[in-house]
C-alpha cells in the first residue's frame, strides 16, 4: 500500500467558516429566536493596479467575496452557518453602529492571469463600477433542507459604498435577530449546526433513501482502520501491510471478514437536492486464500480497487475528456474493518483467448497539471 504525505486543501470560504469567531457573540438564544451581535475588525488594503495606480480596499476578518466575473463590483460579506427547524425565517436589524471612511470606492473583482512564479496571479484595474443597489445590512440566504432540518447563511454586509461622495459606510457593531419557527426538541440550537437530525424526527421532505443514515452507518460498530489512496488502482492488503500499520495478525480472523467500504474519489454534491450515497458503501474485493483454510496466511492476501480524487470524464458528442478533482482533499479514504460479518466478494470474469487480436502500437496519455502555489488569501 502506498504510504504518501497528507495534504489537505480548503476553500477559502471554508477557511472563513472554520476560523475562532472574534467577532460574532451570541447575546440571547430561544427555541424561536437568535440575537447576535458582530463587530467587525476592519483594515485598508493598498493594491496595485495594472497602471500603477494605488488602490485602497477595505477588508474585514472572515470575509467571503460574492461570486462574479471580473470587472463586476467587488463585494464581500461576512458568513455565518445556522440551523432552522423550517424554511420560514426572519432577521431584524435591532441596532447599528457606524463610522465613514473617506477615500474608498468598489473596485471590481480582479481578472486572474497567468503567472510564472505564482501559476496565477490577479490583476486589479481601477476605475468605477455599475452602481451599485442598496441592500440590508443582514439577511438569511441559501436555506435548504438537509437531514430533517433546514442550514442558511447569515450573510452580513458592513461595507455600504457611497459612490458619489467617494466613502464608505462602516458597520463598526451591529446587533440583528433571527427569528423562526419553534423548535420540537427543547435542546436543539440555532448557532451550533449539527450533524442528523436535532428535531428527534424525520421531516417528510427527507428522500426516504437518505433517512436511515444517521442509524445504520457501518462504522458505529467494530474497530476500524482508514486508508489513504492518492492513486487510482488495485491496491493489496496482506501480513506486511497489515504489520506495517499495526495490526494484529490473530485479530483478523477469516480472512474472508475482511471488509473495505468509501465512496468512490469524486467530491459529494453541493446541491442538497442531488443524489447522493446514504452513507459509506462497502467496496467488493477479491480475496486470495491459496489453501482455502479461511487463515491470512503469508502468501495470502486482499486486492481491491481504489478511486483517488482526481479523474477524466469523457463526452461522447464532443469526443473530449475533462479533469475533475477535489477542492478539498487530494487523497481519497477507504476504511478498513474485520472479524465479523464476510465482506462483499468481487465478480470474476473468465478470460477468453482470441487468436490474431490486434495490438496497438502506442495509445493516447492524458495529463494535468495543478501545483496550487499561489494562494489568493
Amino acid at each position: 500500500m502506498r504510504r504518501l504525505l497528507f495534504i489537505l486543501s480548503i476553500l477559502s470560504s471554508i477557511i472563513a467558516y472554520a476560523q475562532p469567531s472574534h467577532d460574532v457573540r451570541v447575546i440571547h438564544e430561544d427555541g424561536r429566536s437568535l440575537t447576535l451581535e458582530f463587530t467587525p475588525a476592519f483594515s485598508v488594503q493598498s493594491l496595485k493596479a495594472v497602471t500603477g495606480q494605488e488602490l485602497k480596499r477595505i477588508s474585514f476578518e472572515g470575509e467571503i467575496a460574492e461570486q462574479g466575473k471580473p470587472g463586476d463590483s467587488w463585494i464581500s460579506y461576512r458568513g455565518i452557518p445556522l440551523q432552522f427547524p423550517s424554511s420560514h425565517v426572519a432577521v431584524t436589524v435591532i441596532s447599528a453602529e457606524s463610522r465613514v471612511e473617506e477615500g474608498l470606492s468598489p473596485l471590481p473583482i480582479p481578472k486572474m492571469v497567468r503567472d510564472k512564479k505564482f501559476g496565477w496571479s490577479p490583476l486589479y484595474q481601477s476605475g468605477t463600477v455599475a452602481r451599485l443597489q442598496k441592500r440590508s445590512l443582514a439577511e438569511v440566504t441559501d436555506v435548504s433542507s438537509s437531514l430533517g432540518k433546514f442550514i442558511g447563511t447569515l450573510r452580513i454586509y458592513p461595507v455600504e459604498y457611497n459612490q458619489d461622495a467617494n466613502n464608505a459606510k462602516l458597520c463598526t457593531r451591529l446587533v440583528v435577530r433571527i427569528d423562526f419557527d419553534p423548535w420540537n426538541n427543547p435542546s436543539a440550537k440555532s448557532s451550533v449546526p449539527t450533524v442528523g437530525n436535532s428535531q428527534g424526527t424525520v421531516s417528510p421532505i427527507v428522500p426516504a433513501s437518505r433517512q436511515k443514515v444517521a442509524n445504520d452507518s457501518p462504522l458505529a460498530q467494530g474497530q476500524w482502520y482508514k486508508m489513504e489512496v492518492r492513486q487510482t488502482g488495485i491496491y493489496k492488503i496482506d501480513q506486511g501491510f497489515l504489520q506495517k500499520a499495526n495490526i494484529g495478525l490473530s485479530s483478523i480472523g477469516n480472512i474472508n471478514s475482511i471488509r473495505i467500504f468509501g465512496n468512490g474519489g469524486r467530491m459529494l454534491p453541493e446541491d442538497l437536492s442531488q443524489q447522493r450515497p446514504n452513507g459509506l458503501e462497502e467496496v467488493a474485493r477479491y480475496v486470495v486464500d491459496n489453501n482455502g483454510n479461511g487463515a491470512l496466511d503469508p502468501d495470502d492476501y486482499v486486492l481491491f480497487y481504489g478511486v483517488s480524487t482526481r479523474g477524466w470524464d469523457y463526452d461522447s458528442p464532443t469526443r473530449k475528456y475533462t479533469h475533475h478533482f477535489s477542492y478539498y482533499s487530494e487523497p481519497n479514504y477507504y476504511f478498513l474493518t474485520f472479524g465479523g460479518t464476510l465482506g462483499l466478494a468481487m465478480d470474476s470474469v473468465a478470460s477468453t483467448d482470441i487468436s490474431g487480436a490486434f495490438t496497438p502500437a502506442d495509445f493516447q496519455e492524458k495529463l494535468f497539471l495543478k501545483q496550487d502555489r499561489f494562494n489568493l488569501i
